[in-house]
């Protein structure tokens, strides 16, 4: 295109004479409502700047029966307030410099970020923010944080920064921490190096300087440290607690808490729970199985089987400090009700078989049982000589315990 023949779109240039450069086309002073009068498409090809569109421009009609309203081809530059800024959207305002701004009312603050949607804003702070209603809050020192979703809110009013995350629509995070979900919260302000993880529809971690994890569909956490994870999993205000499966529950202020399995529920303090509608057996109770989780055989080690299994051990604590007594050890078969006979304890080892890689079957070497027979023990052992397990009888014969020199008593015996 020639200089000797300017191209006029509109109302032409309110002063001076138009001009074109090359292929550039210059713009200016343009009533949308003026363009419909042109055929079919509008088409600016090559680079194309645009200054001063008149008012009103989100009413440009589109032309009946075309295709396309406007083509630009080979890029689109539009200069917000700041430099090198993208600025799209009636009343939409990139006052910081390299910043992206699109929506309508959409505001970026004074911080440089990223700002996608109708109502969109992030105030003293920088970050990502996309979603109708979607924000960024910060201090007046600045923070970085990223919001996606529908009104979503990635809040940083701590001193120092921020660093939040928040996904989901009405998700709310606050300094440092992680939220993902639909109407997921960490509504406490965290202190620096404490953040919180928030993942699921509903969840929500209530508590400030606790660093808490609340993963599934309306998990709660209300304390420090503290980890619920499972659809409806909560933990109450007691701190350093964990629940892990689905309506799994840790109530009260009770403290150092592990319940797993689902809809179990524990309100003592030091308690263990590991079983799917466990109940609360008391404080420091370690429960292993309940009521939906039958446990017949507790396998500890390596697996079922290995090559060279270590010995193992079993202890509890022991004592310490000066002369300082270590509490006793207390072996409770299960317990019969009413007349029946009791449960018994009974211990097992392998015998021995021909050689082979065949694994050995165990056989009982010692039972404690029940019984309530006179002159009877509770003790049986096995005996080589019979090949079988015989309770551990008494004698009262006074001429052996005189010739023993054992004075009146008794003498323990295994029958032949």
């Amino acid at each position: 295109m020639a200089d000797s023949n300017p191209i006029i779109i509109g109302g032409g240039i309110n002063a001076g004479t138009p001009f074109t450069l090359g292929n550039l086309v210059y713009v200016s002073n343009i009533n949308p409502a003026q363009l419909t009068t042109l055929p079919a498409q509008h088409r600016l090809d090559g680079s194309v700047q645009i200054t001063a569109f008149a008012n009103n421009l989100g009413a440009y009609p589109a032309v009946t029966g075309a295709t396309e309203t406007v083509r630009i081809q080979g890029g689109l530059i539009v200069l917000g307030a700041g430099t090198d800024t993208v600025q799209i959207g009636r009343a939409a305002t990139a006052a910081a410099n390299q910043s992206i701004v699109i929506g309508a009312t959409a505001a970026d603050g004074n911080q440089v970020g990223v700002v996608i949607g109708f109502g969109a804003a992030q105030t003293n702070s920088a970050g990502i923010v996309i979603g109708p209603g979607a924000n960024i809050g910060g201090n007046a020192g600045g923070s970085t944080g990223i919001a996606i979703g529908t009104n979503a809110s990635a809040v940083n009013s701590g001193s120092g920064g921020g660093d939040s995350l928040a996904i989901g629509t009405s998700a709310i995070a606050k300094q440092q921490d992680v939220v993902i979900g639909g109407s997921a919260s960490s509504n406490i302000q965290n202190l620096l190096g404490n953040s919180n993880v928030v993942i699921g529809f509903a969840a929500a971690v209530n508590v400030g300087q606790g660093a808490g994890v609340a993963i599934g569909s309306s998990s709660a956490v209300a304390a420090k440290a503290g980890v619920a994870v499972g659809q409806a999993a909560t933990i109450g205000t007691g701190i350093n607690n964990v629940a892990i499966g689905q309506a799994a529950k840790i109530t009260g202020a009770v403290t150092g808490v592990v319940v797993v399995g689902q809809g179990s529920v524990a309100s003592s303090a030091g308690v263990i729970m590991l079983g799917s509608g466990a109940v609360d057996l008391g404080t420091g109770v370690c429960q292993l199985g309940a009521p939906n989780t039958n446990v017949t055989t507790i396998v500890i080690g390596q697996g079922d089987t290995f090559a060279t299994p270590n010995a193992r051990v079993i202890r509890f604590t022991n004592a310490s400090g000066l002369n300082s007594v270590a509490g006793g050890l207390t072996l409770i078969a299960p317990l019969s009700t009413g007349n029946s006979t009791p449960g018994g304890i009974t211990f097992q080892t392998g015998v021995a078989i021909g050689s082979g890689s065949t694994l050995q079957t165990a056989a009982t070497a010692m039972q404690l049982d029940g019984t309530t027979t006179a002159t009877n023990t509770r003790l049986l052992l096995y005996t080589v000589d019979t090949g079988t397990v015989q309770r551990v009888q008494t004698i009262t014969n006074a001429a052996i315990l005189t010739l023993l020199g054992l004075g009146a008593g008794r003498l323990l015996y295994v029958p032949a």
